[in-house]
């Protein structure tokens, strides 16, 4: 017996992957299949999916039993082994790297916030200096609805006001 073939070696002349290569290669459309799953339904609109995958993933989401689940899954795996996986792939890295930007902006929005809220004036004109766009009557408003409560309805609408201006879409 010779141990030192590669599974990823073809079977035979015609140069087909070994089955073992072909499991892997299933394995991998499903683990994509799961990760697309993650996402919420509305995100599928923005990833390179053909109907039928983006149908199979809305039915998967829809599915109770645990082998109904199984078996849609596997049925995903086949379908995206027949999609463009570059563009798939491209699209997740794009969602990704703006949900990290998403989240560094609501840290700095809250960073801001957080000190609006203690430092009061002080943090005020500092942040005027550095984002002179800021409504200045609006900014005031929030903060005093706010009164240095961080976890109260008005700093929350101090801190979406704060996240949208700075860093709008």
């Amino acid at each position: 017996m010779n141990t030192d073939r590669e599974d990823t070696a073809p079977d035979d002349a015609e140069g087909r992957p070994s089955k073992s290569a072909r499991k892997r290669e299933m394995a991998a459309m499903r683990e994509l299949g799961e990760t697309l799953l993650a996402l919420p339904a509305a995100h599928f609109g923005r990833i390179p999916l053909g109907e039928s995958t983006k149908d199979s993933l809305a039915l998967y989401k829809r599915l109770k039993q645990g082998e109904a689940k199984r078996r849609q899954l596997r049925y995903i795996g086949k379908l995206l082994a027949g999609e463009d996986l570059d563009a798939i792939w491209a699209a997740l890295a794009m969602r990704e790297q703006q949900d990290r930007l998403f989240r560094q902006y609501a840290a700095l929005a809250q960073q801001w916030r957080d000190r609006l809220l203690e430092e009061g004036d002080a943090a005020f004109e500092d942040l005027i200096v550095d984002h002179p766009g800021l409504d200045r009557q609006r900014l005031r408003q929030l903060m005093r609805q706010a009164k240095g409560v961080k976890s109260s309805p008005a700093s929350n609408r101090l801190f979406v006001y704060l996240r949208e201006s700075l860093f709008p879409d």
